[in-house]
């Protein structure tokens, strides 16, 4: 907020106001030599996804005879990080020993804020690659691959760790396969 002198002169003052899920940090009043000005801090803090506008608007003191103009706030919630796997198909099915099947798998932020974590697996007949940690913004991705290749028959589980930091709430992923002779 300015007080130009061109504007009024004098002392100008009164106060900052905002709705719906727009803050205002700090004082909101404000009392304005000629000349001089105010800075606010408009903070944005959506209760859920999506956009969101309103008005600032300024109240001048009474007597004043100033009208400040509205000024439009717009902003877009993007919700808390949601993080999904996905094909869903966990069965490798009968694989001879010996073969290999290689499925691709792809973490996704469908949410917002960042999906971060770590991918890790330590299971017999079952590798995955890349290992390693991810970093995913709205709609990114990270694709790692699961290889079933068995060394002898019998039944093979292993689950793969997505450790998800910050609550992103990955789910593990158990993949299964048969190994036959």
């Amino acid at each position: 907020v300015t007080n130009n002198q061109a504007l009024g002169g004098g002392t100008l003052s009164g106060s900052v106001r905002l709705c719906g899920d727009f803050v205002l940090v700090g004082d909101t009043s404000f009392v304005l030599d000629r000349g001089s000005y105010k800075q606010f801090t408009v903070r944005f803090r959506p209760a859920a996804p999506g956009p969101e506008s309103c008005m600032l608007h300024l109240t001048t003191a009474a007597g004043a005879g100033i009208v400040c103009p509205d000024l439009p706030v717009s902003g877009n919630g993007t919700g808390p990080p949601v993080c999904t796997i996905s094909p869903d198909t966990t069965d490798f099915g009968s694989v001879a020993v010996g073969a290999h099947v290689t499925r691709t798998y792809t973490i996704t932020n469908t949410g917002g804020g960042i999906v971060s974590g770590s991918i890790a697996a330590e299971c017999g007949g079952f590798s995955v690659a890349p290992l390693g940690s991810y970093s995913l913004a709205h709609g990114q991705q990270r694709n790692f691959e699961v290889t079933f290749a068995p060394a002898v028959p019998g039944a093979y589980s292993c689950t793969v760790d997505l450790e998800a930091l910050g609550g992103a709430g990955c789910p593990q992923l158990t993949v299964h396969g048969a190994a036959i002779p």
